[in-house]
């Protein structure tokens, strides 16, 4: 997903469809200064570049995908790992433990960065994945998973719920939240 959206909203609502690139994260991850604030936009260009990439390879060699192919394109994806012992909590899950723990340097050096956006359950897309295999009219597609938007005050919220005897750190005070609704919108 963020090949098509994670950088922070801006006023512009922006419809997203197969042709849809967030062309502004490579512009803004190869120009300098080369500073750490621009780690989302590092991210997202690693995306874009990486999945134009295999589409362009996919082309070039005039491969037919063929049916029941897809390419799932999702956002950040919450949900448990398979084992916490084992991997401990990659990619995206990652995410919310540095709130749980109120781990201060990990959350101003990754998850203050990180702009509101949206969120799939680990679940939901392992069926999208299964269904882009099954759907028999799935071919070459890239398939978009969004459940919700979110962002840090959502994550806040369910731990207070869940453990409210303990202390979390500060709501971040923005209504990115409802912004990131308006900022992009699946073309259906």
């Amino acid at each position: 997903m963020a090949s098509v959206g994670a950088l922070p909203a801006s006023s512009k609502r922006t419809i997203v469809t197969w042709d849809t690139w967030i062309e502004k994260a490579v512009e803004l991850a190869w120009s300098s200064p080369y500073v750490p604030d621009k780690s989302m936009a590092v991210y997202a260009a690693r995306k874009v570049i990486g999945e134009k990439a295999m589409w362009d390879w996919v082309d070039d060699r005039n491969l037919r995908l063929g049916a029941n192919s897809g390419i799932l394109i999702p956002p950040v994806v919450l949900g448990s790992p398979l084992s916490t012992k084992t991997q401990d909590y990659p990619s995206s899950s990652a995410i919310p433990i540095p709130l749980l723990n109120n781990d201060q340097h990990a959350m101003n050096a990754f998850i203050d960065q990180f702009p509101p956006f949206f969120f799939v359950d680990i679940a939901d897309a392992a069926r999208l994945h299964v269904a882009a295999l099954i759907h028999a009219d799935v071919e070459g597609e890239r398939i978009f998973a969004f459940a919700g938007p979110f962002n840090r005050n959502d994550i806040l919220a369910v731990f207070r719920k869940l453990r409210h005897h303990r202390r979390f750190t500060d709501y971040i005070c923005r209504s990115d939240r409802e912004q990131v609704h308006r900022w992009i919108e699946p073309q259906t």
